[in-house]
């Protein structure tokens, strides 16, 4: 071969390997650039995952929970717990324009149908149930309750009672209202306000207000007053819930009153039997006859029995007896009972020759007195039959 094809082969090999050479680079450089796109396409799409947060829980072992797990925020599915609402405190005008109604007068008569005393009550209960203070049934034969309205209705009887308490629950024929709403007398503290409503003295539905004062022997002790009338009527907190039973008031004492608690007479709503007001009293009724026989009295003189009225605490009682004369000359026989101490006489039966008295007392001492001291002459003899009847 020749030199110059010699030559020109060695051109020609020299263009090939260029040739590959440069297509060799052209390749490489499609590839990166083909990679490197790829690869910024890849990461653009798909968002990087973001690594979870733990924070530990002081003294938590195990599961969380359920107060804790409430308290998360902005966990999708966690529990949340709702405030709880502040409680509505009303005002007086508002506790007696909701409640008032629902606050009865209680009558209590005696055998002969004669009203002996009134009292307070308020429906607290199923089937016209109505809470009182349990010497307002003592001795009762019968007893109405009158609402605000003027609507009256008859007590059927007691479902249930505690003479230690002072409590009773009574059942209506009929009732235009429903119960009012209980509250806990176990959360009352001293210095909350208390509302009052009962009839002190017959007048219905007085409204008082006032503050407890303390917690002792289990009762209540307010400075919202409390007269006669008002036993049995309700005690209101601030959110219109009654909190207890008007009892007493220490009548040589000012601003001295004290209610039963709630929480003792929501045990006696529950009673199913009722039992009568007349068949409650005979069986409460201890009957002890004091003197069966003939007493003769000189004429000017006077007879006295002494009377003490302490049996078991039991503070209601009735002396009762029946007295004939016969014989002498001038004016009859008085009979009176005087209570010891002061004199004051509480039944006076004027100059009569026979006749019979009855009389209901509290505990203490009296003098039960036959007065001869009209006749002139002779003796007179005077048949007295005389019992002492207790009602716990």
């Amino acid at each position: 071969m020749d030199k110059e094809s010699v030559a020109s082969s060695g051109v020609v090999r020299r263009g090939v390997s260029l040739a590959v050479l440069i297509i060799a680079v052209l390749v490489t450089a499609a590839i990166v650039s083909g990679a490197f796109w790829v690869q910024r396409k890849f990461t653009a799409t798909v968002p990087a995952q973001s690594v979870p947060v733990v924070t530990p829980v002081t003294g938590v072992v195990g599961k969380p929970s359920g107060a804790i797990a409430a308290t998360s925020v902005g966990v999708p599915g966690a529990a949340t717990s709702a405030p709880v609402p502040a409680p509505v405190n009303l005002t007086n005008e508002e506790i007696f324009r909701l409640k008032a109604p629902s606050v009865v007068l209680l009558q209590v008569f005696d055998e002969h149908g004669q009203i002996t005393k009134t009292g307070s009550g308020f429906l607290a209960g199923p089937d016209e149930t109505v809470i009182t203070n349990y010497h307002m049934i003592r001795g009762a034969y019968s007893e109405k309750a009158v609402f605000q309205d003027g609507t009256t209705a008859d007590v059927l009887g007691v479902s249930g009672y505690s003479s230690t308490d002072d409590l009773a629950a009574i059942r209506l024929s009929a009732s235009p209202l429903g119960p009012l709403e209980l509250g806990d007398s176990d959360r009352v503290e001293v210095g909350d306000r208390v509302i009052a409503i009962g009839s002190p003295r017959g007048f219905q539905n007085t409204i008082s207000d006032g503050l407890v004062s303390g917690l002792r022997g289990g009762q209540i002790q307010t400075s919202a007053p409390i007269s006669p009338g008002s036993s049995g009527g309700p005690f209101f907190n601030q959110q219109g819930q009654i909190i207890g039973v008007a009892v007493a008031g220490v009548t040589n004492a000012q601003n001295l009153n004290f209610v039963v608690p709630i929480n003792l007479a929501k045990p006696y709503l529950a009673g199913a039997t009722v039992t009568p007001l007349a068949e409650l009293t005979a069986q409460n009724t201890v009957v002890r006859p004091l003197l069966n026989s003939s007493v003769t009295i000189a004429a000017g003189q006077n007879y006295e029995l002494p009377i003490v009225i302490d049996e078991n605490k039991m503070d209601n009682a009735e002396i009762a007896g029946k007295f004939q004369s016969s014989g002498g000359i001038g004016g009859g026989i008085r009979v009176y009972v005087k209570e010891q101490g002061t004199d004051r006489i509480l039944y006076d039966s004027g100059r009569v020759t026979n006749g019979q008295f009855g009389l209901r007392l509290n505990s203490g001492v009296y003098r039960l007195v036959f007065d001869n001291s009209g006749s002139l002459v002779f003796p007179r003899t005077v048949a007295v039959g005389i019992s002492l009847r207790f009602v716990r």
